[in-house]
């Protein structure tokens, strides 16, 4: 990657096109939505495993899970939200109590996630330095 940007441009393309299949899918398959949470959280660990290698640091995999969380509980709710009620399933109006709670809480999710997907890419490279470290 070129650019710090492309990484995140990147991220959070990657967990709204989530949301967006995963969204069409529970309405077409009749399955809760919030059982993609795994899903989610996969995802933003792959964004700090990403993130590692893009900065070679802990901070970039932070860096990057922290986006994934943002971009999926602000845009990536937001999307959700609509498709569901094109969908013919309403859901209720968050509240400005609700949003201010769960914004920062996926977020900080996504970060720590991140952080475990950066610690992962981290030992991966070390073994790659010196492969007859690890026995």
């Amino acid at each position: 990657m070129k650019s710090k940007a492309q990484l995140f441009i990147l991220v959070a393309s990657l967990i709204l096109v989530f949301d967006l299949l995963g969204c069409i899918a529970s309405r077409l398959l009749h399955f809760s939505y919030t059982y993609l949470q795994m899903g989610s959280s996969a995802l933003y660990t792959l964004s700090g495993y990403l993130g590692f290698r893009y900065r070679r640091e802990l901070v970039g995999g932070l860096q990057a899970g922290l986006i994934a969380g943002l971009t999926d509980s602000t845009a990536g709710w937001a999307l959700s939200a609509a498709i569901l009620s094109q969908l013919g399933s309403p859901e209720p109006r968050p509240t400005i109590f609700l949003i201010s709670i769960v914004v920062p809480l996926v977020t900080l999710v996504g970060g720590l996630c991140g952080l475990a997907g950066a610690a992962v890419a981290k030992g991966i490279s070390l073994m790659e330095k010196d492969p007859g470290a690890v026995q």
